[in-house]
């Protein structure tokens, strides 16, 4: 699989890119995470969610990942309204488990944002 940067020509006339590797959509395509993670030469995904994420899809995340033979740890914010902002980030590094090799957002916005 070539990985070639995403272009998007702009109204503003400048040329924006992004670096993505893989965009997977429609019904099950949470069953493709273990090839993912492998094609990433991941082999310990540090797992990130909040409470309505987790309920959304971190069990199944999690089920699938252990499925599948990938072990993995996890932080699960506690806080009903979560901020991408400097504690949630601080928190989300103090959790973090240094033998894990990729960190994965479950959920997007908020969660994504304190991953990057």
């Amino acid at each position: 699989m070539v990985h070639t940067p995403l272009v998007t020509p702009c109204p503003c006339g400048k040329v924006h890119t992004a670096q993505v590797k893989d965009v997977l959509t429609g019904a099950g395509a949470i069953r493709n995470l273990p090839d993912c993670v492998r094609r990433l030469n991941a082999g310990k995904p540090f797992l990130v969610s909040d409470l309505h994420t987790e309920a959304a899809a971190g069990t199944a995340v999690k089920k699938i990942l252990t499925d599948a033979g990938l072990s993995f740890s996890e932080y699960v914010f506690r806080k009903e309204h979560l901020e991408p902002d400097e504690t949630a980030v601080g928190s989300a590094a103090m959790h973090f488990d240094a033998s894990c090799d990729l960190i994965l957002g479950i959920g997007s916005g908020v969660i994504n944002d304190i991953c990057k």
